[in-house]
């Protein structure tokens, strides 16, 4: 959590220099296929390339994924980043819906009972890719502060090994929808 804070921070300082035209946060909702769902926060930074196309850079976290194997594991925190393309379909209107999609790599942290850290060889969640695909709404305020909604649609597949513990390993299925609405700011 101290890292994600961290990275979102630097990457927000990193905005402005960087050409980057737009910058939003939020809270956020995934409700995966195998481990139910959770609520969590995100940030998402655009880069216009062009009147209609920006490059997306967009991160979440979420800390209460569900999931149980012999009832040695408690819960997954994933850290879903993506990196995309989003179609804005009336860029000079208040209200601008876009279209878009790419791809993820999802950071994977498992918690045990009593949220103890695992031991070096200790049960672990592999790191996984996947892609996403998006469909929102930005709605202006002012010139420079909008809202924002979107529904994602993710895909993605965690695998977890005992390494040597008493369970059998076993894939889970991170694949379902998410919702994000927030604020951004435009320059």
């Amino acid at each position: 959590m101290k890292k994600l804070a961290i990275a979102l921070g630097l990457a927000l300082l990193m905005t402005v220099p960087s050409g980057a035209s737009s910058i939003g946060v939020g809270t956020a909702h995934w409700d995966t296929q195998d481990a139910a769902e959770d609520q969590g926060f995100g940030v998402k930074v655009a880069f216009s390339i062009n009147e209609a196309v920006d490059v997306e850079l967009r991160g979440s976290f979420f800390d209460g994924f569900g999931q149980v194997a012999n009832n040695a594991l408690t819960r997954i925190e994933v850290t879903p980043v993506d990196l995309g393309f989003s179609y804005h379909f009336n860029r000079e209107g208040k209200a601008q819906p876009y279209l878009g999609g790419g791809g993820s790599f999802l950071f994977t942290h498992a918690v045990f009972d009593g949220g103890q850290v695992p031991l070096a060889g200790g049960p672990e969640v592999n790191d996984e890719f996947g892609f996403y695909f998006v469909a929102g709404l930005d709605v202006a305020v002012t010139e420079l502060f909008g809202v924002f909604g979107e529904a994602l649609f993710r895909q993605a597949k965690l695998n977890v090994t005992g390494n040597g513990f008493e369970f059998t390993d076993f894939q889970s299925d991170f694949t379902g929808p998410a919702a994000t609405a927030g604020v951004m700011l435009h320059w």
